[in-house]
C-alpha cells in the first residue's frame, strides 16, 4: 500500500534546500475498495492506495496533480519521495518492482 506520495523542488549545494509542494489531487485506473488514490496524498500515515495486487496482476497507473503550476529553474530538480505501509505488512508495491513511465509536463 502506498500511504505517501511527496515531491518536492530541491535546490542549492546538493538538494539541501527543499520546498514541499502541494497537490490538488490524484486520479489512479483502479483502486481497492476503501483504499483511494487520494489516500497517498493526504496527511494521514495509516491511509493509503492500495490496488488488489493478490487478486489483479497487471499494472496501475496513477496521476497526482499539483495545486499550482510550478516553474523549475537550471539550478532546481524535483524529488519524489514514497512511502509504504509499516502497517500491512502483507501488501506489497509493485510486485517485482516499480516501472516509472516518465513524468509529463505540461506548458
Amino acid at each position: 500500500m502506498l500511504t505517501h506520495f511527496k515531491v518536492d523542488v530541491a535546490s542549492g549545494a546538493e538538494g539541501a534546500q527543499r520546498q514541499p509542494l502541494t497537490f490538488a489531487t490524484a486520479v489512479a485506473d483502479y483502486s481497492q475498495a476503501n483504499f483511494p488514490v487520494t489516500n497517498a496524498i493526504d496527511a494521514d500515515v495509516k491511509s493509503g492506495w492500495a490496488v488488489d495486487g493478490n487478486v489483479k496482476k497487471e499494472g496501475r497507473q496513477a496521476v497526482f496533480v499539483l495545486a499550482q503550476p510550478i516553474v523549475l529553474t537550471s539550478d532546481q530538480e524535483l524529488k519524489i519521495r514514497i512511502s509504504l505501509s509499516p502497517f500491512l505488512r502483507g501488501m506489497r508495491l509493485g510486485g517485482s518492482g516499480w516501472r516509472w513511465r516518465g513524468i509529463r509536463m505540461r506548458r
